[in-house]
């Protein structure tokens, strides 16, 4: 009796250890898809199952997926060995190995679809969850939606049912994860990354700086392919003692490999930050518009004419390329500053910013139209009337409470400039484009400004 019953202690405290026992690596995905890109998600669970977890790796994904898109119930079962049901609210999954085309992870909790991804609260109770159930050495999480820069994160459609999102902001991503850093006295996760658009963004990096080693995310819009989630963890699960600046290098060559094909090509945009060089950057960046702020307005028209002239994000469409949106590359918008000589302090400023982002990016991946950029966004609108759908929002960010609070003080002034931007822009066009596409970006730019 006494042997049975020490045998059934031994086996217990086998199981309970094998879930929860100290790993080397826990990597958390918060798989938000519930929207128009499930089957994208279900196509990344598979490339991370050709990884696959083990004693010393774990991958744990947190996944919500709209079970009533019409592929779903027409394709999935077939072609992934998935039924729509059996993914009906939100599942907790330890991703397994297997080489074949079919998901075979384990689903180790199902909770209602009620707990929405868009709700902070979602948020913190996974990562408490992943981090309690396999405590590690080394965390990793990985953001997966659709991104809006400082706008922010998330779209969850409550499967189909639901079309008006509230997004997660980076403030309240940032609050779920402090929570739970602080609650089990860790020190910082090694890296976190959005999979996802237009969240390397200097609106986004102060809320994530002191959250982890690097921060990783893609300054335009991910036009598909988003992570390869085989590559870069077959990486780490092989080599998990990894310098993490060295992992972030593999990050980026990995996702610039997976990025080769169509509109990527052109117009591609990723990079990982070393946040150990934040100060050095937000000091610079503070220096350097305080610098544009002392200018006077005849000098001010330099400035202007620069920003046209630099690299755009959030182009999401080929015959889009050269047109000017509301993101610029504050490297490149500081590196062409400081060519101009507009004022010795302006230019000297510049230089110091240049220098301080180019050594934040660890590394980066530039379609061929952006091989000039330094990746990292920041917003500068054109549009007063569309934007004041935003300056609330923009307004309330974190950034402009404190790095941002000049800039944000010197893009409410330059709006009323928009005319002049848009003129100089277009008499660029004429000598890069040709008088024909110049007539076409005309009456574009007549209708714009007639909204």
């Amino acid at each position: 009796m006494r042997l049975f019953s020490f045998i059934i202690i031994l086996t217990t405290e086998f199981i309970f250890s094998s879930v929860i026992g100290t790993t080397k690596w826990t990597i958390m995905n918060y798989g938000h898809a519930d929207h128009n890109l499930s089957e994208e998600y279900v196509i990344d669970m598979l490339e991370m199952q050709k990884v696959g977890s083990s004693e010393d790796f774990k991958i744990i994904n947190q996944v919500d997926l709209n079970i009533n898109d019409r592929r779903a119930k027409k394709l999935w079962k077939k072609k992934y060995n998935i039924d729509p049901e059996q993914f009906d609210g939100v599942k907790r999954i330890l991703i397994t190995q297997s080489a074949n085309q079919f998901f075979s992870s384990q689903i180790l909790e199902s909770l209602p679809e009620s707990n929405n991804m868009d709700d902070p609260k979602t948020l913190s109770e996974f990562i408490l969850w992943s981090v309690n159930n396999f405590p590690a050495d080394r965390y990793g999480l990985i953001l997966w939606n659709h991104g809006k820069q400082f706008i922010g994160f998330g779209g969850d459609s409550q499967n189909g049912t639901n079309s008006k999102f509230n997004y997660l902001t980076t403030d309240e991503i940032r609050k779920s994860i402090k929570k739970v850093i602080n609650s089990n006295e860790l020190n910082k996760f090694d890296f976190i990354s959005f999979d996802s658009c237009m969240m390397g963004g200097s609106e986004i990096l102060i809320d994530f700086h002191d959250l982890c080693n690097v921060f990783i995310a893609c300054p335009e819009l991910d036009f598909g392919s988003g992570w390869d989630y085989t590559s870069t963890l077959n990486y780490l699960k092989q080599n998990p003692n990894v310098n993490i600046i060295d992992f972030a290098k593999n990050e980026v060559k990995h996702w610039n490999s997976h990025h080769n094909h169509g509109i990527d090509v052109q117009l591609k945009a990723h990079a990982a930050y070393d946040t150990s060089k934040y100060f050095e950057y937000d000091f610079a960046f503070k220096k350097f518009v305080e610098a544009i702020n002392e200018l006077g307005t005849d000098q001010i028209q330099y400035v202007t004419q620069v920003r046209t002239e630099i690299t755009n994000y959030s182009v999401n469409q080929r015959n889009q390329r050269g047109v000017l949106t509301d993101f610029i590359d504050i490297g490149q918008f500081a590196k062409n500053l400081s060519d101009k000589e507009i004022s010795t302090n302006l230019t000297n400023c510049s230089k110091d910013l240049f220098e301080a982002i180019e050594n934040m990016v660890i590394a980066k991946s530039l379609g061929s139209d952006k091989l000039s950029a330094s990746g990292l966004s920041i917003t500068y609108p054109l549009n007063k009337n569309s934007w004041e759908n935003y300056d609330d929002i923009y307004t309330n960010l974190n950034f402009c409470k404190s790095t941002g609070s000049d800039w944000l003080v010197y893009i409410e002034n330059k709006l009323l400039e928009k005319i002049l931007i848009m003129f100089l822009h277009y008499c660029l066009q004429v000598i890069n484009l040709g008088i024909l596409r110049c007539f076409q970006m005309i009456i574009w730019m007549m209708l714009s400004l007639s909204k």
